[in-house]
């Protein structure tokens, strides 16, 4: 999969030299800000709509977002309302893989690293999707994103201790069915290994 496409303005929007200056703002972070919608709608498509409402919305109050302390925090914010309002309307939800919301690496992977880095993405979006939407959603900021505690509770609206208590109860299932998967690949080979001696 590859990565999204770039946003496009309104031409009367892309005239102007503001807009030159935008780009800049929200280059640093913008990848970060369209994989947290991609996680959140489950729709490429539904994720650069959003992407694109929110330049526009950064656009019509350019001034207000000049005065921001974080603008990262405001945008992923504004991305996560967006997202709810999208979901809300389309009445569809549905929870993507974790392979097509992460970046690709720069370093290049030979064929059996690749596979294996996939398997691994792949189990790991599996397990994801187990858990609840809150604590899928504090990991994917705070393991993915890299967002502090902080930042997380201001996008998300929970208090910091209901951040902490999610990303610490998630992180407590996904080593629990780490160990289970790791019990079965072992229980298989042994009895791989019975069944060819």
């Amino acid at each position: 999969m590859q990565a999204h496409t770039f946003v496009t303005f309104p031409a009367e929007i892309r005239l102007t030299k503001e807009y030159k200056n935008m780009g800049t703002i929200i280059l640093p972070f913008k990848d970060k800000i369209y994989r947290y919608a991609l996680r959140l709608v489950g729709d490429e498509m539904d994720a650069e709509d959003i992407l694109q409402e929110l330049y526009i919305r950064i656009w019509k109050r350019k001034d207000m977002f000049d005065t921001l302390e974080n603008k990262e925090a405001w945008c992923m914010t504004v991305t996560r309302n967006l997202a709810i309002d999208s979901i809300r309307n389309s009445k569809k939800r549905q929870y993507t893989e974790l392979s097509g919301a992460t970046a690709i690496s720069d370093k290049e992977r030979n064929p059996y690293e690749q596979l294996a880095h996939d398997d691994t993405k792949e189990m790991l979006a599996n397990w994801l999707s187990k858990l609840p939407e809150n604590q899928r959603e504090a990991l994917h900021l705070r393991e993915i994103e890299g967002m502090t505690y902080k930042e997380i509770a201001d996008i998300t609206k929970m208090s910091l201790e209901q951040v902490k208590s999610n990303i610490f109860r998630g992180r407590l299932a996904l080593k629990a069915l780490l160990e289970k998967s790791l019990e079965e690949s072992k229980k298989l080979l042994r009895h791989e290994s019975t069944m060819f001696n």
